[in-house]
């Protein structure tokens, strides 16, 4: 709903056609006086603040409501994602969750860890990457794999390393792997917005950046319910006529 109202907002603040283009300003003129707050009564500085307002966080406001959607909406946002650029060939996809539940792998923690490390190191030769630091080992019982991931170079920010690597419980093979950049346009898209949703990139300034941005949502969300309810009250007929 957030991603389909950032259209429908954007779309609301273009002016409409006018007949006498010659006598009138241009189009991009008259848009542009939409980016301007007028204070001339209390309801034209409600209005025209919302409208402004709106115009000037929107790019950020699309940045959120598209990575909210790869956060929460996999389903929907992965087939898009690779309908838009091209797939890389990882195996991720090709992961057999239907092996499960197996409660107990093969290969204890430790052998699963040792695997799970040199599979790692051979990705990193193999891809071009520096690992930093190791981060989790995970036991995944309904596909009967092991997932390994990693702080490395290819990770936007060590707070949410994303360099994983899948490994078979069985005998250790390397299933798949995911890299959070540099191997595909759409998984460093990816990455880059839900880390710039997170506000984990730019220290304090985009943390500051963020929580700004989240008043001017809720203020946006007051001033559009208020200004609808008095447009309302103007259309409404009188009870007399």
């Amino acid at each position: 709903l957030w991603l389909f109202d950032c259209f429908v907002g954007l779309y609301l603040t273009f002016p409409g056609r006018r007949q006498r283009v010659h006598e009138s300003p241009s189009w991009i003129r008259r848009w542009g006086q939409r980016f301007v707050i007028k204070t001339r009564s209390l309801f034209g500085f409600l209005f025209t603040g919302h409208r402004a307002i709106g115009l000037w966080i929107w790019a950020t406001l699309l940045v959120f409501a598209v990575s909210a959607v790869s956060l929460n909406l996999g389903d929907v946002y992965n087939p898009v994602m690779q309908a838009v650029f091209q797939p890389p060939s990882t195996g991720y996809s090709t992961i057999d969750r239907s092996l499960g539940p197996v409660e107990r792998p093969r290969l204890s923690w430790t052998q699963a860890h040792q695997k799970a490390q040199a599979a790692m190191q051979a990705l990193a030769e193999e891809q071009g990457f520096q690992i930093r630091a190791p981060r989790r080992l995970r036991y995944d019982r309904w596909a009967a794999s092991f997932m390994y991931q990693v702080e490395s170079s290819l990770d936007v920010t060590p707070k949410y390393a994303g360099t994983t690597v899948w490994i078979s419980g069985t005998d250790g093979r390397r299933l798949a792997y995911r890299l959070p950049t540099g191997v595909d346009a759409g998984s460093t898209f990816t990455t880059w917005t839900q880390q710039f949703h997170f506000a984990t990139m730019f220290g304090t300034a985009h943390q500051l950046l963020v929580a700004l941005v989240g008043l001017l949502t809720a203020g946006l969300s007051l001033s559009g319910v208020w200004i609808w309810w008095r447009k309302r009250r103007r259309l409404k007929p009188s009870p007399h006529l």
